[in-house]
């Protein structure tokens, strides 16, 4: 995990794999505790971008999460999220929302829609609605992310700020210019809070609102927002 964090993937997964071949020497294959260490060389797989190993790793994970934990248990929905977000970015929707699905149903039954697993699930297949081309669902599913954060974390909560640019991002496409405003304004608000003005998010913040101010026709105010970009990339 710590490999993992530091983006140092070839050791991540050299370590990881000596964890498998212990866990299956003294537990066997289809202990949890193999599972978990099969899950995490699929996450390395995906970030490696092999995604046929991922792919592999990721099924066996969930075949022993079905039959040591049943299909009704929420570690099991977070394999099908994880796996649903390998395929998206292997650019494969369809698989992905299916999967997306069956998290969300197995994340509403045992640990009820307010719950930030369930959230970020429907943020995910609210990204998976953007991929085929359905701005209404995918402004939807977010929508009902971001209610979910804010209920449970108050309107200020760092996820809330890439949730918000997300749905703004949407908007933008459909020249929703006035509510494109409103979502970048609380992702920087959030941003500022949380991270300082000169950090990379922020700025990039700052980017996008100075673009949409562009195609809005208001130059003052894009260029007032594409200076601080270059004021706090200097100051960094």
């Amino acid at each position: 995990v710590v490999y993992m964090d530091l983006y140092d993937l070839d050791n991540a997964l050299e370590n990881t794999a000596k964890s498998v071949n212990i866990y299956e020497r003294l537990l066997g294959e289809k202990h949890y505790y193999t599972a978990t260490s099969y899950s995490n060389m699929a996450r390395i797989y995906t970030t490696k971008g092999d995604y046929e190993k991922a792919e592999k790793y990721f099924k066996t994970t969930m075949d022993i999460f079905e039959t040591n934990l049943g299909e009704e248990n929420y570690l099991l929905a977070t394999e099908y999220n994880n796996f649903a977000l390998m395929c998206v970015y292997k650019s494969d929707p369809q698989t992905a929302m299916g999967y997306f699905n069956m998290a969300i149903d197995i994340y509403e039954r045992t640990l009820t829609e307010l719950h930030p697993l369930t959230a970020i699930a429907y943020s995910n297949v609210g990204v998976v609605y953007n991929m085929l081309g359905s701005p209404d669902k995918t402004i939807e599913f977010l929508q009902k992310s971001i209610d979910i954060y804010e209920t449970l974390f108050g309107e200020y909560h760092p996820s809330l700020a890439t949730m918000y640019t997300n749905l703004a991002s949407v908007y933008l496409g459909l020249y929703k210019l006035d509510e494109a405003s409103s979502c970048f304004t609380k992702s920087i608000n959030i941003c500022k809070e949380f991270l300082g003005e000169d950090h990379p998010t922020t700025a990039n913040t700052y980017g996008n609102v100075g673009l949409m101010y562009i195609e809005m026709g208001r130059y003052e105010e894009a260029k007032e927002y594409l200076l601080k970009v270059l004021d706090s990339r200097i100051r960094t």
